[in-house]
């Protein structure tokens, strides 16, 4: 490991997140790259072609899954979600607004609602209009500038010791002298008459940053994760005779339970799985290793309370595999077992995430995917500070060593599955 490796990965991560507003962009972006890396599109809605080795398919425009063939007898799946805790533009005609200029809002996931308050905010997303052809169309749609901002509440306003803090309620953000309709047929270049609907993401407007080890940005949650499972699953090495299936899977909506066409819970990687293994899917699913790739929050200096004392998940330290006794975590004794030899062998280091008594967490897409396949499943991912704000951050070293432990269990795999009872 070089600090120019280390640089490299970050700069080209960061142009990543900055490209991707949101969960539409992720899935083009990694179109874009696996065509160029000789995958084929398989479009779900005709019959799939027999025989593609290297293929890929996305549904709704926003989940992916791609699989690289190279043996009927094993596989490895890393997945990801690409779906952040974010602010929504709600659909309004002008006569439900209560101003031209402003527009109603709404949370997806939980947000932290102050950390967008008086930010210049970017829009990014899909649009649905009537084409020329005086049909449906979808088009993906990206400000790239500032288009609003979220005003604060005045300090004196806000009571004593500040004490007011932003609610999911009724919240607002402006769109300067333009009404939001005007904004998003002008981003999108169309006609507004002709935009029927759209799912749109407010995001913080700054590009990230790199301050030393740190890299700063919005969406680092998850779309770390969703990059490191891209880079190691387009630069693993299928020359090794060990090499199993390369499965990699990119959900929208896990966020919200994952109970969606295209979400963890929907038939999308079962329906891949089939197409791959056809009959021998049974046989071989106990041999199918499963990376659910998201977040840890990292120890917050100011706040020591919220973690455990002698448990201690800190930035730059490793990939954290995250474990829970009550199993709202999908890692087990085999799957850690496996999964801490691989990262030994990338000469990466690992640590271990257990959940507090008090935390309540909801299952992740680990245990979700888990409970639907029956998949052997660990959940890993690097420590990052900051979830659920406009802005995080995140370690550049932690995020190449991750892709270090992914890219050798991807090439790799078929020697880690000697080693499963």
């Amino acid at each position: 490991m070089s600090t120019n490796d280390i640089d490299q990965l970050a700069g080209k991560f960061m142009d990543f997140i900055d490209k991707c507003p949101s969960p539409y962009h992720v899935c083009q972006y990694m179109k874009e790259k696996l065509l160029e890396a000789g995958f084929i599109e398989i479009d779900e809605r005709k019959i799939w072609p027999e025989g593609i080795k290297k293929g890929f398919v996305i549904r709704d425009f926003r989940s992916i899954i791609a699989f690289n063939v190279n043996s009927l007898e094993k596989a490895v799946l890393a997945s990801a979600h690409n779906d952040f805790h974010s602010i929504k533009i709600i659909q309004r005609h002008e006569s439900q607004q209560v101003s031209e200029y402003v527009s109603p809002v709404q949370n997806y996931g939980n947000p932290l609602w102050d950390s967008y308050a008086d930010r210049s905010l970017r829009i990014g997303g899909i649009v649905s209009y009537i084409n020329d052809n005086k049909k449906l169309d979808f088009k993906l749609i990206d400000s790239e500038k500032a288009v609003a901002s979220f005003p604060n509440l005045a300090i004196h306003l806000r009571g004593k010791g500040y004490g007011y803090r932003f609610s999911p309620g009724d919240n607002y953000v402006s769109f300067g002298h333009a009404s939001i309709n005007d904004v998003i047929a002008n981003v999108a270049k169309l006609d507004s008459n002709k935009i029927k609907d759209h799912d749109l993401f407010l995001v913080d407007s700054q590009p990230s940053r790199r301050i030393a080890d740190l890299i700063t940005g919005g969406r680092i949650d998850n779309f770390a994760s969703c990059f490191a499972v891209l880079e190691s699953f387009l630069n693993s090495s299928t020359e090794n005779p060990n090499s199993a299936t390369q499965i990699m899977s990119i959900f929208d909506r896990s966020l919200i339970d994952g109970d969606t066409a295209a979400g963890t819970n929907s038939t999308f990687l079962e329906d891949v799985l089939d197409y791959i293994f056809d009959e021998k899917l049974d046989e071989v699913r106990d041999s199918i290793f499963h990376v659910s790739c998201d977040h840890a929050e990292a120890n917050h200096p100011s706040f020591p309370d919220f973690y455990n004392p002698d448990q201690k998940i800190l930035m730059s330290k490793g990939l954290a595999i995250k474990k829970s006794l009550r199993a709202d975590l999908a890692t087990d004794n085999i799957t850690q077992f496996i999964i801490t030899q691989v990262a030994k062998d990338a000469n990466a280091p690992t640590q271990i995430y257990m959940c507090r008594n008090m935390q309540i967490m909801s299952p992740s897409a680990g245990t979700n995917i888990t409970a639907n396949s029956g998949l052997r499943t660990a959940d890993v991912g690097i420590p990052i500070l900051s979830i659920g704000s406009a802005r995080q951050t995140a370690s550049a070293t932690d995020l190449y060593n991750y892709t270090q432990i992914l890219t050798k269990l991807f090439s790799n795999y078929g020697e880690y599955y000697r080693l499963l009872p």
